[in-house]
Parts: C-alpha cells; structure tokens; sequence
C-alpha cells in the first residue's frame, strides 16, 4: 500500500504527498472557516479522503486541477464515493470518463471556467484557465496569500 505523508505549510495549508515507488504526486487540503477544498486526487495512494478529514472537521470538496490520471486517481474515487462536490474543467472530463467507466456519477462533478470563485469562508480560491498541458488545465490563486497553486 502506498503511502501519504503531511506538510503542514500554513495555518490552514496543508500537503499531503503520495509516496510512491511510482512516482511523487501532491495533493493540497486548503482550510476555510466554513468549508475546506482538497486540491487534486492523487494517483494511486489511498487515504486522502481520511487524511483531509483528520485534519479537518469542515465540508469537504474536491478541485482538480487537470483530467490526468495523477491527479483523478484513487483520492478522488474516494471523495467520490464518500458523495463530495467535484470540480474539474469538462474539457478534460473525457479523461475521467475513460478512466472511470460504469462507476462515474457525473451528477457530483461542476465545470470550472476561468475566474470561478470557491469560497471557503475567510479563504478565496480563484480558477484560472491555463489550457497547454491539457485542454482543461486550471490553476487556483488564494489571493490574500498570494499563492498559486
């Protein structure tokens, strides 16, 4: 079993690392007053939905950031399976379509486009469409942080 490893970055940042024989995949949980976001599912390592909810008691959703596997793969079918909002640009959703098959419930997944807000309360995130590495590719900027991630 593959294993996760926790980076407390900020106050209320956190990296959660896969660490694979693979390779090394990052995921971010980004904690708000009301809500918290998990950005990116990780590739094969299971635990984040776990992980996320250890470290925090808030509503959980998931963002990702592109449709590869690396970052749809076995911590998003976990935040799928526990019923959590998922967001991705559905110019990559062919790829999670190809990759889950049967047991993709689309109706838990959102388009994201450029300049969509989440807002987790004191915390903002703000998609940012960078199309290249795949048709779907989004960044998300916490502008009082001045992060990109």
């Amino acid at each position: 079993m593959e294993q996760l490893s926790v980076t407390k970055l900020q106050s209320n940042i956190y990296r959660i690392q896969e660490n694979s024989s693979f390779m090394n995949v990052d995921s971010y949980l980004v904690c708000g007053e009301e809500k918290a976001a998990v950005i990116d599912g990780l590739g094969i390592a299971e635990g984040l939905y776990e992980c996320a909810k250890k470290l925090t008691d808030k509503p959980l959703c998931m963002i990702v950031t592109h449709g590869h596997p690396d970052h749809c793969g076995k911590g998003m079918q976990e935040f799928m399976e526990a019923g959590c909002d998922i967001y991705l640009s559905f110019k990559d959703m062919y790829m999670v379509k190809e990759m889950y098959g049967d047991k993709l419930n689309t109706e838990q997944f959102h388009d994201i486009e450029n300049g969509k807000r989440f807002d987790l309360g004191d915390v903002s995130l703000e998609a940012i469409a960078l199309p290249g590495h795949t048709n779907g590719s989004m960044l998300l900027y916490m502008e009082r942080e001045k992060l990109l991630f």
